[in-house]
């Protein structure tokens, strides 16, 4: 098993809740199948974050 950045959904809300980034990158875990896109972007939009469609 490989670990690298993020691995959940929540990830990406905590990076935006906690830091001041605008943006953040994610590609290991939609190559490897582990989470789709779209959760991640679900997520996000019932956390309140902005997401491109």
């Amino acid at each position: 098993m490989y670990y690298s950045g993020a691995g959940s959904p929540h990830h990406f809300s905590d990076v935006f809740n906690k830091t001041n980034a605008s943006a953040a990158l994610a590609a290991g875990i939609f190559h490897r199948n582990e989470v789709p896109i779209q959760s991640v972007k679900e997520h996000l939009l019932k956390e309140g974050i902005e997401v491109r469609i």
